[in-house]
């Protein structure tokens, strides 16, 4: 799908609420709701996609998540990542290209780092929760950010699988650095 940015926003932020046990639900799911509905009009204000693309991209990345989370019972993340592994797989076998396989990158390299990370993450205090957070979105957030900036299918991949499994041990190296 070409509006990726709200297909990726409602299966993302979506599931941020479903998952983050951190103030109240509802609270959770407006605030997902509002980011989603910003990133979607984004793209037809500035005018790089029309509302109905980025409307099916909505209803695709919700679809997503809803499979994702059904069929993992919101509690498998291994299977999860590796549902995500088996769409990135199919993504790239249909269009290969930069963003195929970053999806595949971010995919595996979520699969791998879930694993390497014990398939548990500890419970964050504040201040861990603020290392992590610096650490996560500082160092794996500047490699998916530089994967999407680059021409290099190859980068892509690589930057991104690292990026996501960044992102995940970050709360672990809090943890014990902390």
């Amino acid at each position: 799908l070409r509006p990726r940015n709200a297909t990726g926003s409602a299966a993302v932020y979506g599931d941020a609420a479903l998952v983050i046990d951190l103030g109240r639900r509802r609270t959770r799911y407006a605030v997902a709701c509002f980011c989603v509905l910003a990133i979607a009009a984004s793209r037809v204000v500035i005018g790089v996609h029309y509302l109905g693309d980025v409307l099916v991209g909505l209803v695709a990345g919700g679809g997503y998540l809803a499979v994702v989370w059904l069929a993992t019972s919101g509690k498998r993340v291994k299977r999860a990542f590796s549902l995500a592994v088996v769409v990135a797989l199919a993504g790239a076998a249909v269009t290969f290209s930069v963003e195929t396989l970053a999806a595949l990158g971010g995919a595996l390299g979520g699969r791998i780092g879930w694993t390497l990370v014990g398939g548990r993450l500890p419970t964050a205090t504040p201040r861990t929760g603020t290392v992590a957070a610096l650490f996560g979105l500082g160092i794996g957030g500047g490699l998916i950010t530089a994967a999407l900036a680059t021409d290099s299918a190859v980068v892509g991949f690589l930057a991104t699988g690292v990026g996501v499994a960044t992102v995940l041990a970050a709360p672990v190296a809090a943890d014990r650095l902390v």
